[in-house]
């Protein structure tokens, strides 16, 4: 099998437990990893990249999150991600993702952390996203800290890797939080 359709493959196992579990459960999964992402921001500050959650995706309350943070919401710009600051207002957008519609756009490397949602993640920082490679192209060259949101149902010892996915440097589930590098 080539890398291209396992990643398929366990996209579709993936879906297949998320359908399964009760949005109640998703929603106090999601609870678990959002106090996670409270403990390690309230000691950071800066600009961090955020994301609007699809409904299989933690829910994640920004505002909840840490009040020192200036959040940045992604765009997708062609076949690239920009982000936005002082956003008021979403619409959605291509693959039913809610967007920024107005606020100030700034590129990826503004920005000091981004934090991605997955599908899944394994154990060497490799994510498992919905197989478009956005997140893969925005943060290719990107320098600040990159950290990845699943539920722990989608953490995985290995997912398979291609030469342009991205590592991640801390992987946050609702059970466990893995620091991968500094």
């Amino acid at each position: 099998m080539t890398v291209v359709s396992l990643k398929s493959d366990l996209r579709t196992s993936l879906r297949g437990l998320l359908a399964k579990t009760p949005m109640g459960e998703l929603g106090n999964l999601s609870e678990k990893i959002q106090n996670r992402l409270s403990n390690f921001a309230r000691k950071e500050a800066g600009r961090w990249g955020a994301y609007q959650p699809l409904p299989d995706e933690p829910q994640i309350h920004w505002s909840n999150v840490a009040s020192n943070i200036d959040w940045a919401y992604p765009k997708v710009e062609g076949e690239t991600l920009a982000f936005k600051t002082g956003v008021s207002k979403f619409v959605k957008a291509n693959w039913r993702i809610m967007e920024p519609l107005d606020g100030i756009l700034h590129p990826v490397q503004d920005l000091d952390v981004v934090i991605v949602p997955g599908l899944g993640f394994d154990r060497r920082g490799y994510r498992l996203g919905r197989g478009k490679g956005y997140y893969d192209r925005a943060l290719k060259d990107f320098k600040g800290c990159k950290i990845g949101v699943c539920f722990n149902m989608g953490l995985r010892e290995e997912i398979p890797a291609e030469t342009h996915d991205v590592k991640f440097d801390i992987i946050m589930t609702d059970l466990e939080t893995l620091v991968l590098r500094k």
